[in-house]
């Protein structure tokens, strides 16, 4: 049986903030909320990735109760990157998409090249798609969801619900929408189709 205050008491406890994603970083606490909710959104990161807004989308799922995964793009296994100074949680090379309520994809120039051409963090992406949970791409990442084919309109004409684009400059909003998407899950979606 889930009993959520023996787990808000192990996440309380010092080992596990000592042990929690984001190192150094005090940036987890885990609330009632976050514990119920266990939204578990992965963030990509990588080579060329726009380290300040890793760190304010970070931030703000915190803020909103999810459980940010930083998701490495470059490596077959969990480092601690010098591109921004929290740690890595897994790669997209030994890691599920399905594990994740959401993915976002931060901004970055020659972060969105690197992506576009790395089969695993490609497929890791369609296979989120596929599951009708909700992308939020900001600024280039948008070239990723190109070159997984993935397109923010419907065969329909209509707007892809899963699919959130939004630039740096709009990074809140998007995170906001994105939010208000969690608790649903990929529920209100599964009349869509992606093909």
């Amino acid at each position: 049986m889930f009993d959520s205050k023996k787990i808000r008491q192990a996440y309380s406890s010092p080992m596990a903030k000592a042990n929690s994603p984001g190192g150094n970083v005090k940036l987890l606490n885990f609330t009632a909320a976050a514990v119920n909710r266990s939204d578990r959104v992965a963030i990509l990161v990588g080579e060329g990735v726009n380290g300040a807004g890793v760190k304010t989308i970070y931030h703000q799922l915190v803020a909103y109760g999810a459980l940010p995964c930083l998701v490495d793009c470059n490596s077959e296994r969990p480092v601690i990157t010098e591109y921004i100074d929290l740690n890595v949680d897994q790669c997209v090379s030994t890691s599920r998409a399905t594990v994740y309520e959401a993915i976002v994809i931060p901004d970055g120039d020659a972060f969105a090249k690197n992506c576009q051409s790395n089969i695993s963090t490609l497929n890791f992406v369609r296979q989120e798609y596929n599951h009708c949970k909700p992308i939020l791409a900001i600024g280039a990442a948008c070239l990723v969801l190109e070159r997984s084919n993935i397109s923010s309109v419907l065969p329909s004409g209509l707007a892809d619900p899963s699919i959130i684009i939004g630039t740096s400059a709009q990074l809140k909003k998007a995170l906001a929408e994105l939010n208000a998407m969690l608790p649903q899950c990929a529920f209100p979606l599964l009349g869509t189709t992606h093909k």
